[in-house]
């Protein structure tokens, strides 16, 4: 059968260097100059001894590899003359700019009218080869010592016997059948080819005289193999007697037809050495599996990646935390890691390549196949042995994690955060409300987020994924809030050109959430007052009323009882609208809060702006601490906005704060009070702000950084008569 053809390798000329830099060859080709530059992508390890040369930029080979300077002359030798083939350097050692040894193998060929240059990098194959070539070197360079033996003992009787006499090791002759001569016996005016003559200090003895039988057997079979074989043989054995244990090995040579010349070597000292190392070696991989053993009953995963990335190990626990095998990684890259994102990966590989001191912890968080979710943080370092080499330690902190969800569960209600008393008293409320169906007030300084609480107030009620329609009673006009709340016929007035729905439409089955209804138009507070009462509207330009299913939740900063007494507020809307009552804390009455939601915005703006602020100084939040926040909460946001668009560093700062935080530092203790614990701290506090205002209530409250209404609230609270003076 016809064999057959070997398939060629068939790729386009602009893809081949990208071939051979998968192979760990560099192609070069040279310039006019004398310089080189690169044909492809340069694989990685010659960018360590080559760190610049990009695709336009010349490099000096002489320069990164010493030994090139030699082989460049014969390359450009063989380049003159232009002719296929190639000019190979041979193989040599080079150190890398991290002291590590590289071998290497340079060839010159001539191609498409270039003078190119490829450089090799030689694997383990090639170590493993040179140490088989090494040692064939030396047991070569021994034979030839034994025949040069040889050749003495028939080329001079004198030279042999001071040869011998000079030689560590015993050298006799024997042949096939048992007949022995010990070349220390030679008389000097006998001839080796007469050795075997009857009479005198050269006749033959029988290796069975000389010999125990053991050794004398193990020597004879010794030379039947090596008169087979035609080569020489090697024999370890033990010299049996009385005295100290006695290693010995015999080299054994053909010399002649019948004839093998022994060297006898004592090798008790290599043998003692020989035992002392393999109890070292027995010990060490007792000593690693103990390691493997205790590495693996820890809960941290250990790795060690070569410098291209491969995984070289990875303990049983790093296996587990990252879904997989040792044997489905081992050899492979992070690329092929199916627990982790390209994000991920790409994060480890780029804080790997970073100086140690400027490496962090990794952190790796998302699902498993499975669905459940998966928290591991990554510690990257250098392997002591090898700094190109990483050792990288999983850690799994998921149980850390759900602790830290846990407590900010506590902390956080929907959108809303706070770990202070009147916090957790608003959460609780907003739960309580959340199940009936009253009408609520939330009360609350401008920016203390009324808004959230309604918001947070739908989403725990039954109403929950119905509408949610916010309006701001301020923009409303006498004119047009009649139209915006309750919707018009079309041509009910001029410029209705179509049918309107109103915001009690809007919002039926839902939440309709009115914010500052202290600003509600007087006009429209009656019909908004029937609205509620019989839960029906009627449009305007319309007879007709419609059924509307709503739930109203109100919001204002002003003091409505104040509003009533003035008359700007109808008393009984007051009434219908205040059935379930909020109140939000101003922030300077919960400063506990401040640290919580600072560091929440502070991670909010980190991803809106990209900016790698990390956190905030003691000194900047004692600051925002210290500041009564006027604006409230969102007032703080604003603030750490100002502060994270103009922060230099990592850490903002006190100067990075806006103007009027940085004012309170000059500014003298003032009676503004903060949410404590000690009710009687408080309560003295509130007496001395009355003493100090005379009993003016309005003047009290301002001394203190608070509304009169919040006043009039923590006076009737803490039982303090302000007529009475405490």
């Amino acid at each position: 059968m016809a064999q057959a053809p070997t398939p060629e390798l068939n790729l386009p000329p602009d893809q081949l260097p990208g071939l051979f830099a998968a192979l760990d060859i560099a192609v070069l080709a040279e310039r006019a100059d004398g310089s080189f530059h690169p044909l492809g992508v340069r694989p990685a390890w010659f960018r360590d001894f080559c760190p610049s040369g990009g695709a336009e930029e010349p490099i000096h080979l002489e320069e990164c590899f010493l030994f090139l300077e030699h082989f460049l002359v014969d390359a450009r030798a063989f380049w003159s003359k232009r002719t296929p083939g190639r000019e190979r350097s041979g193989p040599w050692t080079e150190s890398d700019p991290r002291g590590v040894e590289r071998h290497l193998e340079a060839a010159a060929l001539f191609h498409a009218e270039q003078n190119i240059l490829l450089i090799e990098l030689l694997g383990g194959e090639y170590e493993q080869k040179h140490g088989i070539y090494q040692k064939a070197r030396e047991r070569a360079i021994e034979f030839q010592k034994l025949e040069r033996v040889h050749g003495a003992l028939q080329a001079s009787q004198a030279e042999t016997a001071s040869l011998l006499h000079s030689a560590p090791d015993t050298t006799f002759r024997l042949d096939r059948e048992g007949r022995y001569w010990d070349f220390s016996d030679i008389v000097p005016n006998i001839d080796v080819p007469n050795l075997d003559a009857e009479g005198g200090q050269g006749q033959p003895r029988c290796v069975t005289d000389v010999f125990p039988p053991g050794i004398a057997t193990t020597l004879m079979d010794s030379l039947k193999r090596a008169l087979k074989a035609g080569g020489p043989q090697v024999t370890e054995y033990e010299a049996t007697g009385d005295g100290p244990r006695q290693d010995l090995e015999a080299r054994v040579v053909p010399c002649g037809a019948g004839e093998v010349l022994v060297a006898v070597r004592d090798i008790t000292e290599r043998k003692q050495q020989e035992e002392q190392l393999s109890e070292m070696l027995v010990q060490m991989r007792g000593s690693r599996d103990d390691l493997l053993v205790i590495l693996n009953q820890l809960d941290v995963g250990a790795a060690l990646v070569d410098e291209r990335g491969s995984v070289e190990f990875l303990s049983q626990m790093a296996a587990r935390l990252l879904g997989v095998t040792a044997d489905q990684i081992q050899g492979k890259s992070w690329n092929e890691m199916p627990l982790l994102s390209r994000a991920q990966r790409d994060g480890l590989r780029v804080v790997s390549a970073q100086p140690l001191k400027l490496r962090h912890r990794v952190s790796l968080r998302g699902e498993r196949p499975d669905g459940a979710s998966f928290a591991i943080d990554a510690d990257i370092r250098d392997d002591p042995r090898d700094p190109a080499r990483r050792l990288v330690f999983f850690y799994d902190v998921s149980e850390i994690q759900d602790l830290r969800r846990l407590l900010s569960e506590k902390d956080q209600f929907e959108e809303l955060i706070g770990k202070s008393g009147g916090m957790q008293r608003v959460f609780q409320m907003i739960e309580d409300l959340a199940q009936v169906e009253a009408t609520v007030l939330i009360e609350g300084e401008t920016g203390s987020g009324k808004e959230l609480v309604a918001r947070a107030l739908h989403r725990r009620s039954r109403r929950a994924g119905k509408p949610f329609v916010a309006v701001n009673c301020a923009e409303l006009t006498d004119s047009l809030a009649p139209s915006q709340l309750f919707g018009h016929k079309r041509g009910a007035f001029t410029g209705a050109a179509e049918e309107h729905r109103g915001l009690f439409e809007a919002a039926h089955g839902g939440v309709l959430f009115l914010d500052e209804i202290g600003d509600l138009p007087g006009a429209i507070q009656t019909s908004f007052l029937r609205v509620l009462q019989e839960r029906e509207i009627r449009r305007l330009g319309e007879t007709k009323t419609r059924n509307v299913d709503v739930r109203v939740v109100a919001a204002t900063h002003r003091d409505l009882p104040v509003e009533v007494e003035k008359g700007s507020f109808r008393q009984d809307l007051l009434y219908r609208i205040r059935v379930g009552r909020v109140w939000l804390p101003p922030l300077r009455e919960r400063r506990e809060d401040i640290p919580l939601l600072a560091n929440r915005f502070l991670g909010d703006l980190r991803a809106a702006t990209g900016k790698p602020v990390r956190g905030i100084s003691p000194e900047a939040m004692r600051l925002l601490m210290d500041y009564s926040w006027p604006g409230n909460v969102r007032e703080l946001r604003s603030a750490l906005e100002y502060a994270v668009v103009g922060c230099r560093h990592a850490i903002i700062g006190p100067n990075d704060l806006p103007p009027e935080a940085l004012a309170v530092a000059a500014q003298p203790a003032t009676l503004s009070i903060a949410a404590s614990s000690d009710p009687d701290s408080e309560r003295s506090r509130f007496i001395d702000a009355l003493g100090q205002a005379e009993g003016n209530r309005t003047h009290a409250a301002k001394l203190l950084g608070m509304s009169r209404a919040t006043f009039y609230r923590r006076l009737d609270a803490l039982k303090i008569d302000p007529n009475s003076g405490g």
